[in-house]
C-alpha cells in the first residue's frame, strides 16, 4: 500500500482484526476496505463488544461492525475513509457515523 505522504503499518502478518478487538491506536486516519457484506464475522462471539456504541451491527452482514471497529480506532481529530458498496437500508448507519450526519 502506497500513500504519498502518510506513514502506515500493516504489521507482519494477516490478522482479522475484527475478532482481534480493540487495539487503542487512536489513529488519525484509518483506510479500510473491509471484506463487503460478510455474513460470518463473529457476531455472537462479539455481541456486546465495547465498540457498538452506534448500537449491535447486525447478525448476517458485518459491514456495520467494520464501520464501528474504524471510528473506534480514531484520535479524537481523526478520520476514517471507507470502501463500501451502496446500499439504501444502510444509509441511516453510514449518516450516523459523519460528523453532520450526511
Amino acid at each position: 500500500m502506497m500513500l504519498k505522504g502518510l506513514h502506515h503499518d500493516l504489521g507482519g502478518r494477516t490478522v482479522d482484526s475484527l475478532r482481534a478487538g480493540p487495539t487503542q491506536l487512536s489513529a488519525d486516519v484509518v483506510l479500510a476496505k473491509p471484506p463487503l457484506n460478510a455474513k460470518d464475522w463473529g457476531h455472537q462471539e462479539l455481541s456486546g463488544d465495547p465498540r457498538w456504541s452506534l448500537g449491535p451491527p447486525p447478525k448476517g452482514n458485518a459491514n456495520f461492525a467494520w464501520l464501528q471497529h474504524a471510528l473506534n480506532e480514531l484520535s479524537p481529530q481523526g478520520g476514517p475513509s471507507f470502501c463500501f458498496q451502496t446500499a439504501p437500508r444502510e444509509g441511516p448507519i453510514r449518516r450516523s457515523g459523519t460528523p453532520d450526519g450526511g
